[in-house]
């Protein structure tokens, strides 16, 4: 190792740290890549397939949407006298991290509750039709 580094930079250049410093110093480096270990460990390490999931950050208001469904800890009276737990589907948007729309499903979450969502995300509550005979009020 002292060769080579004479080699690259110039003898006396560089100076080479004590052998326990310089094992230290790899151990540190290799951690957790199973450069030094056993061949099976290796092996699988570098069978192992990349992340399933990548890092994405959004940097403007509706640029990258996240929709859940998560099962409720709580039992309801559903319609016909039977009880169950209901499904909370929310979107959130990302970079502001604000509530978009969330319904209230008896069940678990299908594709139309996902349209549902989309649609209640898109059109605010008074353009809605029926949403002043819902509330009982009149347009001014």
């Amino acid at each position: 190792m002292e060769a080579l580094l004479a080699e690259r930079h110039g003898p006396g250049i560089v100076v080479m740290p004590s052998k326990s410093a310089f094992y230290r110093l790899v151990e540190a480096m290799s951690e957790g890549t199973h450069a030094f270990g056993r061949v099976p460990s290796r092996r699988s390490a570098a069978r192992r397939p990349s992340g399933a999931f990548t890092p994405s950050s959004a940097c403007r208001r509706g640029e990258m949407v996240q929709i859940d469904t998560t099962p409720l800890d709580v039992l309801v009276v559903l319609e016909a006298r039977v009880s169950g737990r209901p499904g909370l589907t929310i979107a959130v948007d990302v970079a502001t991290r604000s509530i978009c729309a969330a319904m209230l499903r008896p069940a678990g979450a299908r594709a139309v509750d996902a349209a549902l969502l989309l649609a209640k995300m898109l059109v605010s509550e008074p353009l809605r039709p029926g949403c002043w005979t819902r509330w009982r009020c009149r347009r001014r």
